[in-house]
């Protein structure tokens, strides 16, 4: 059960809450464990949950800082949204087209309406 939560957290972007969940699944194996040390099932689970951690975090590694939460920065191309528009008297349009051309961008701009 813990060790699903961790995966709907690690889904969900919440890495440190998810290595949490992760931990606390594999502690309650280990007390069993402990109290069960002959039994192959509970040793089996054990080895499947590490590796299971292991490829998760990973995985988190190769996309950025391994089991940390993002920092919550917004992304520029997230602000695009909440750009205000206006419209363009016509007889602007073209000076400021070529206001927008003029300069030099790293993507392509489409200048419309």
């Amino acid at each position: 059960m813990r060790f699903d939560r961790g995966n709907e957290l690690y889904a969900a972007g919440f890495l440190s809450k998810s290595k949490d969940e992760f931990d606390a699944a594999l502690d309650t194996l280990l007390q069993a464990s402990s109290d069960y040390p002959h039994n192959d099932r509970l040793q089996f689970a054990i080895s499947e949950i590490v590796g299971r951690v292991y490829a998760l975090e990973l995985s988190a590694i190769r996309k950025g800082d391994g089991f940390t939460d993002q920092t919550g920065e917004v992304a520029a191309i997230d602000d695009l949204g909440n750009v205000e528009t206006f419209p363009v008297d016509p007889k602007t349009r073209d000076d400021l087209k070529a206001a927008v051309l003029d300069v030099t961008h790293d993507l392509p701009i489409t200048v419309n309406s």
